[in-house]
């Protein structure tokens, strides 16, 4: 596509660049088996997790099972891929079934 951004455009793309969490929260969404398509709403923790995702190269997160932290790095991740043309993600899991089915 090559067309000039309106300022509206602009301003938004921008506010996405800046910010994980405001890009998640307003153009994402999260596939359940059961309810289907729901938006990506995130908890409190998992906005402390973005935060420490952009401050430290590294992190080490202690988590129990179904919080939510699964979508919050792949949505990380699509993040990096959309607005940083530098960035290069590796998704991996235990089972090979599992990276593809959370990519």
């Amino acid at each position: 596509m090559n067309r000039k951004l309106t300022e509206q455009e602009f301003i938004e793309l921008t506010k996405c660049r800046r910010d994980p969490g405001y890009f998640l929260r307003t153009y994402a969404f999260i596939w359940d088996p059961v309810k289907g398509k729901l938006p990506f709403s995130l908890f409190d923790f998992q906005e402390v997790c973005l935060q420490k995702f952009l401050a430290f190269a590294f992190n080490i997160v202690l988590k129990p099972r179904q919080m939510g932290l699964s979508w919050l790095v792949a949505g990380f991740a699509l993040w990096l891929c959309l607005f940083f043309k530098d960035k290069k993600v590796l998704m991996i899991s235990i089972k090979d079934k599992t990276a593809k089915a959370l990519l």
